[in-house]
């Protein structure tokens, strides 16, 4: 498979107060605005792209899915790996590309995404955004300690 190119633009349930403070989250960090965020949950969803790529809105419901300039798809655990990792999140990339915990994930991932709503209700939601605001104070933190010649490359 080829890199990724951006801009890229993310498909998501903004419906879902799990998928849409993460995606929040995540947009808040692109500072060279590269990542697009698409409500594929509108009642007037449409998209060529998608339409081309035999891909429905309920697919596109079903899970998380990734565009990026050149046509190119990603969905599932493969969408958020690229995202954390383009904004600087190498942790939580990490995380969900890490070589053991990846096959685990792509079979847990789509079990999370069905119960998305549910799981929101339930404050997953404050738990995930809890690791994001951590994981960003880390990366800033790190970033200023280099910024005054501290760290090691």
């Amino acid at each position: 498979m080829k890199p990724f190119t951006f801009p890229v633009y993310v498909y998501y349930d903004r419906s879902c107060p799990l998928c849409r403070d993460e995606m929040q989250a995540i947009k808040a960090r692109d500072s060279l605005d590269e990542i697009q965020l698409i409500d594929a949950s509108a009642d007037n969803f449409a998209c060529e792209f998608a339409q081309l790529n035999k891909l429905t809105q309920a697919e596109l419901m079903r899970v998380i899915y990734l565009r990026d300039s050149h046509g190119q798809w990603a969905s599932g655990i493969d969408v958020f790996s690229l995202l954390y990792r383009h904004i600087g999140l190498t942790r939580i990339a990490n995380f969900w590309a890490h070589p053991w915990l990846a096959p685990i994930l792509s079979r847990l991932y789509p079990f999370i995404a069905r119960w998305r709503q549910l799981l929101s209700k339930l404050g997953a939601n404050y738990v995930y955004n809890a690791w994001i605001r951590h994981e960003s104070a880390r990366a800033l933190l790190n970033s200023k300690r280099c910024q005054d010649d501290l760290c090691q490359r």
